[in-house]
């Protein structure tokens, strides 16, 4: 049980787009003005690998999913186990679970937020539920970026066609991948998560996080894992490293020519995205 009194964000916030953000920013903003913690509550695996029997390919693994959640405000990150317990759990004792064993005093949830047993749990019936219970509440709305509602299926699909910078507008931050790195003589080879979906094959500008600093690199994504080179030296060393993803480049040149062409990239970024200081292993 949790003795601090917190705010709570209700999702699985896969990929913490620029959906997530709206609705982390109202738990914040809400935390804030009622001077407690606020905390994002996610599931340790997608639902749908029980409710539907396979879950669509990830954006983020769910160390990376708690570091942009813990960057983009939140004070804690809950991971519940989704297990068939939980998904048999009526909505009404699950909303009791919240504030009793998380001892919530108050939530904030996206417009599609489902829960309990076969979804019977929705917006309207906890927002009936938080104000019976004399909680505040947030119903944050669908957002919408470029006209389009902004989803983690739809950044799904940008990234497996190797729409890298449209993807990072969606998500409203660079994509990330983290693995253990394995020196292959002057390259440095990550292997892909397999519950990640899979990046379009293909040459990609990328910094490279590893013991705390940035590092340019030019990463090509094969189907099972990510051949890395660096064009200033530095790495390739053993041990967990992140990828930040920023620019697709040319396709059919050697290794040389594809770490100018990022090393090139990076030289002409005006801003350096900050969030990148908050997420740095």
């Amino acid at each position: 049980m949790t003795q601090i009194k917190q705010v709570l964000a209700l999702g699985f916030f896969d990929g913490v787009h620029l959906g997530h953000a709206a609705l982390l920013s109202a738990c914040r903003d809400l935390a804030d003005r009622l001077g407690t913690a606020a905390g994002a509550l996610t599931f340790d695996h997608h639902p749908k690998a029980l409710t539907d029997g396979a879950a669509p390919g990830l954006i983020n693994t769910l160390p990376d999913r708690v570091r942009l959640l813990k960057a983009l405000g939140m004070d804690r990150a809950l991971v519940l186990p989704f297990d068939r317990q939980l998904m048999e759990l009526p909505w009404q004792d699950f909303f009791r679970r919240l504030l009793e064993e998380y001892n919530a005093a108050g939530l904030v949830w996206g417009h599609d937020f489902r829960f309990g047993r076969r979804g019977a749990g929705n917006g309207a019936l906890l927002a009936e539920a938080c104000r019976a219970s004399g909680i505040p509440y947030i119903s944050v709305p669908e957002q919408k970026f470029r006209g389009l509602t902004v989803s983690s299926t739809h950044i799904r699909h940008l990234l497996e066609a190797g729409e890298i910078q449209e993807a990072n507008d969606f998500l409203g931050h660079p994509h990330l991948l983290t693995g253990q790195a394995v020196p292959d003589g002057p390259l440095c080879r990550l292997a892909l998560p397999e519950e990640l979906a899979r990046l379009q094959p293909g040459a990609y500008a990328c910094l490279a996080g590893i013991r705390g600093l940035w590092h340019p690199a030019a990463a090509v994504i094969e189907p099972e894992a990510a051949e890395l080179f660096f064009p200033k030296g530095g790495p390739p060393e053993a041990g967990p490293l992140t990828l930040a993803f920023f620019r697709r480049l040319p396709e059919g040149a050697e290794w040389e020519e594809i770490g100018l062409f990022a090393l090139d990239f990076f030289e002409k970024m005006e801003i350096f995205p900050l969030l990148l200081d908050k997420i740095m292993l």
